[in-house]
């Protein structure tokens, strides 16, 4: 069998990245490639049109995508499906730092600027 999933890179795919390179896939006989977009392409404004835009094409047959993209996607109806979800994979959300910075965990953040993307909605929230 195989499979195309578009590649989200690391953090977003980092699970199915792993199960490609230990084999996971292969002990179940499924063939993963990963599409990603090519680097001379502009990246789309509306994502959650293009992803599905990606499954329609017939370029990947799965995708990663936030819980409200995923509503969104499946309120257009046809044949787009939920296949898994736990919010287990929200763990994989990672601020990064250089190797000598002060900052180790969230609360170091306090008092402190930080930049998040535009529409990365609610990913980086983090209480204690």
């Amino acid at each position: 069998m195989q499979l195309r999933i578009k590649n989200s890179f690391i953090p977003w795919s980092f699970p199915e990245i792993v199960a490609k390179e230990e084999g996971f896939f292969a002990d179940e006989g499924i063939d993963v490639t990963f599409y990603a977009l090519d680097p001379k392409d502009v990246e789309p404004g509306n994502k959650v049109k293009w992803y599905g835009g990606l499954v329609d094409e017939g370029k990947v047959d799965a995708y990663n995508c936030c819980a409200w993209a995923a509503l969104d996607r499946l309120s257009d109806g046809g044949k787009n499906r939920i296949v898994g979800a736990t919010s287990s994979m929200n763990y994989a959300f990672s601020i990064f730092v250089p190797p000598d910075s002060k900052i180790r965990q969230v609360t170091d953040l306090a008092d402190k600027e930080i930049l998040v993307n535009l529409r990365t909605g609610s990913h980086y929230c983090n209480l204690r």
